[in-house]
This record gives C-alpha cells, structure tokens and sequence, in this order.
C-alpha cells in the first residue's frame, strides 16, 4: 500500500517559563517507503531504525535471502517464532475479512503488473486473461498454508502458491519500533513508515497532530486529528492505478475475485490501538467497500473508519 495522504503537523508553541528537551526527527528510506522517527534521544531513534530494518530483512519478499523467501522457495520450513505469529496473526484476519486480506496474493499482484502498466502507453496494456486470472486463483488462498504451531513449521501445499507479507508487515514493524523507543525510556515518539503512523504519549504536553488529506479536494487544508498512543493507517488508489479502455484499475487487488477493488472508495483510514490491525484493516475495507467495510469495524473494539469516497 502507497499511503501519502497522511502528514503530520509540527506545530510549533512558544512556552515561556517551561523548557522541553528538543525532538529529533530522522528519515530513512526501508521496506519501499520513506519511514520517519520523531523522538527526544538519538540512540534509541537508530535503535528503533535497525528493528524497522531487521524486520525487512526478515519478511521481505523482494529480498532472496529473508526468511520469507526462503519459506516460500522451498515450501517447507522451521520459521522464527515472530513469523510464525505473524502467519497466524494473518490467517485470523483472512477469516475475519472474509477473504478480503489474504498474504498469498502476491502471484496475483505479479500477474496484473500494475506499477509497470502505470508508465506504459494505453495501447501497450495486454490485462490479464480472465482463464489466466481463475488459474492463479486456484493456487491463493489461505488454504493452501498449512501451520504446524507445535514445531513451528509453516508448509506451502501448493508450489505455485508464494506469501507476501507487505499487507501486514510495515504496520508490524511500526509497532516493534514503538516498542524499541519505550524500551528506552521514551515516553513520546512518532514513527510514520509511509502513512502507517503510530503516536506515543504526547509532544510537549500536546497530543500529536495528524493531517489526513482527502485525495478528492486536493487543495483544501488536511483534516487535523489529535493522537495519543493511537495508530492509524491509510490505503488508498489515488496514486497507484492505470487507465485501460476508459476503465480505471487500481493497485489494490482483491484476492477474493483476482481483479483490482472496485468501488467508489478514495481513501480508508483506520484508527486503532495498533499499527499492525490498522494497517490491515484499512486494505480488507478498501477491498470491501464502503457498506461491509463499516460492518467489518463494528466487529472490533476501539476501532474508528474515516472513508473518503470519489
């Protein structure tokens, strides 16, 4: 998920009398996204950079040597304890989703070849086959991950079927940096990966300030929301989509029918309590659309949906 309809406001007080220890904000690029860390210490800021990047290193698909990459070349193997709860964590969310947020989708994904039909000219798109997209069906599906929880083995039962963790992962890794900075003592820190945002505490006795644009009115000012140890998460087709005979395709796939999302969605954001359940659940609503997305919401605690429609 491209997420760039999310800024955050650094607003800046003057308090007179009060002296606040100064705030740090680094950038790196990881995981395919610009990732930000605001924070007072500069130790525990590239502490929770090397988590961000660790986790890449573990569950990139785009990497040959993660452990994802080597589950899904040999389609047998003793995985870490953190990407076996990954796994599971996502097969809970394909059955509560319906379908709609599926970590086998990655052959799907390959198959439309979205990012490149984006710099192509009309007339040089060749979409996908209906047969070519019910054969690639008929190897997605949570189904086809067998999950030894005991010994910690994961097997992929078909060998066509190959997992890619980008819906779940960056969200996850928010959360693991979170957790790095309040290791070190830190009890305000923003870390944005890309629109997956997580606030901790408050910044200068004020809740984080976060603009959320809505992609339909460009040139209005961004929709302000106050956080504290909250997430949020957005998706959306603004960006990453192509035109085909008058027809627009998005990015976003859903796995269930094999075809991008269509409906009259700009933009999902979801609020929660952590970046890897936003995250999410913001793709599946997307998928979903407006109607089931709202009911999908209702179905968890603390949760809050903000839809942008075209």
């Amino acid at each position: 998920m491209i997420k760039k309809i999310v800024c955050v406001l650094f607003l800046t007080f003057t308090i007179f009398g009060c002296i606040h220890k100064p705030y740090y904000t680094e950038t790196r690029l990881i995981m395919g996204t610009v990732v930000e860390i605001t924070a007072q210490d500069k130790d525990a800021i590239n502490a929770a950079f090397f988590e961000i990047e660790r986790i890449d290193a573990l569950m990139s698909s785009y990497d040959p040597d993660s452990e994802v990459s080597r589950l899904n070349k040999k389609r047998e193997l003793k995985v870490s304890y953190e990407l076996l709860n990954l796994i599971i964590a996502a097969r809970n969310f394909y059955d509560i989703t319906g379908g709609a947020f599926d970590i086998t989708i990655g052959p799907l994904v390959r198959l439309w070849n979205i990012k490149e039909y984006m710099q192509m000219e009309p007339e040089r798109i060749k979409i996908p086959t209906q047969a070519q997209i019910e054969k690639v069906l008929s190897y997605t599906g949570i189904n086809f991950i067998e999950i030894d929880e005991k010994d910690s083995i994961i097997r992929l039962t078909d060998k066509r079927t190959r997992l890619d963790l980008g819906g779940i992962a960056k969200g996850y890794a928010v959360d693991r940096a979170i957790e790095i900075l309040r290791q070190s003592g830190l009890k305000s820190a923003l870390v944005n990966a890309g629109g997956e945002i997580y606030c901790l505490g408050k910044k200068a006795g004020r809740q984080w300030t976060i603009g959320l644009e809505n992609p339909q009115k460009t040139d209005a000012f961004p929709e302000v929301f106050r956080l504290k140890n909250r997430a949020v998460a957005t998706s959306g087709n603004y960006e990453q989509f192509f035109i085909y005979r008058n027809k627009r395709y998005s990015h976003i796939i859903d796995p269930r029918t094999g075809y991008p999302a269509d409906n009259n969605i700009s933009s999902v954001s979801v609020f929660a309590g952590d970046c890897l359940t936003a995250d999410v659940l913001a793709t599946a609503i997307f998928v979903l659309g407006e109607v089931r997305g709202a009911q999908l919401i209702n179905k968890f605690e603390g949760v809050e949906l903000k839809i942008i429609t075209r």
